[in-house]
């Protein structure tokens, strides 16, 4: 088992920084690993209107050097009783940056902006297969995930 000493010094090398448009070819290739939605058709002022004008999410890139490596993001959302939902989306890392820490600097990236906007819980949904690294993350299995794929 890494500890968190040794992990911080094997992540010394990667950084996490906001979204930057000449990002988005990268990010939209590490994402095929999730799903495999190929996002045709927009264009560039799409992809700039997003990162303007989507006040509801925030995301993060962890770099090595101007490499992206890995990706998440997290959407808010306010609930009928006023709370502030925060919801990690699209955790992704590059296969040969797997297990180096970068999903972990990821997450707690997005748990940390989760906090300075006032979220009163982070939820997630993710495969059988990523279970214990998000329990590991402080992360509980609650209720269960559905989904309509349309």
């Amino acid at each position: 088992m890494v500890d968190d000493e040794s992990l911080k010094d094997s992540t010394a090398r990667f950084f996490i920084r906001q979204l930057e448009f000449s990002d988005i070819p990268q990010v939209l290739k590490i994402l095929q690993q999730l799903s495999q939605y190929t996002p045709d058709g927009f264009s560039k002022a799409d992809y700039v209107d997003f990162l303007e004008q989507n006040l509801c999410a925030r995301v993060a890139v962890c770099s090595e050097t101007d490499a992206v490596v890995g990706y998440g993001s997290v959407v808010f959302s306010r609930k009928i009783r006023l709370g502030l939902q925060a919801y990690i989306e699209d955790v992704s890392v590059e296969p040969s940056y797997q297990r180096a820490g970068v999903g972990k600097m990821l997450v707690n990236e997005l748990i940390s902006l989760s906090r300075s906007k006032g979220a009163y819980k982070v939820t997630l949904s993710c495969k059988a297969t990523n279970i214990n690294f998000y329990r590991k993350n402080g992360f509980e299995a609650f209720e269960i995930s559905m989904r309509l794929v349309l």
